[in-house]
């Protein structure tokens, strides 16, 4: 299964993230570099006058750039998605099995840094 980067045989939070925004971070990456520059985000966003809140919130180093590894931190540290992944972590060990997470089809655990308030 493409989404357990770590061969594991079941999904972190931050798996779960990156495989919900692998097509999504392709779409604003339009330079290849594995990283959403500032321009690049302005680029698919033509229409915000200012930096988007969310971009600010991830780029937690501050150098102006998204990682793969900040979107999917900031994203599974949000509130919503955390309760989400407790719900269905049913034994608290921080891991789901795919099998469960694509049989149940969790919307909840769908969200993108996209789709997330900030806050």
């Amino acid at each position: 299964m493409a989404a357990d980067t770590d061969q594991s045989g079941n999904l972190t939070a931050e798996e779960v993230v990156l495989h919900h925004h692998q097509e999504l971070l392709a779409g604003y990456d339009q330079d290849r570099d594995q990283q959403i520059s500032e321009a690049e985000w302005k680029a698919r966003n033509p229409g915000q006058a200012e930096t988007d809140p969310r971009f600010v919130a991830a780029d937690t180093n501050k150098d102006k750039k998204l990682s793969k590894a900040e979107v999917a931190t900031w994203v599974s540290q949000n509130v919503s998605f955390g309760k989400s992944f407790k719900k269905y972590d049913t034994d608290g060990n921080g891991r789901l099995y795919w099998k469960e997470v694509d049989a149940m089809a969790p919307t909840e655990l769908r969200v993108t840094i996209f789709s997330l308030p900030l806050g």
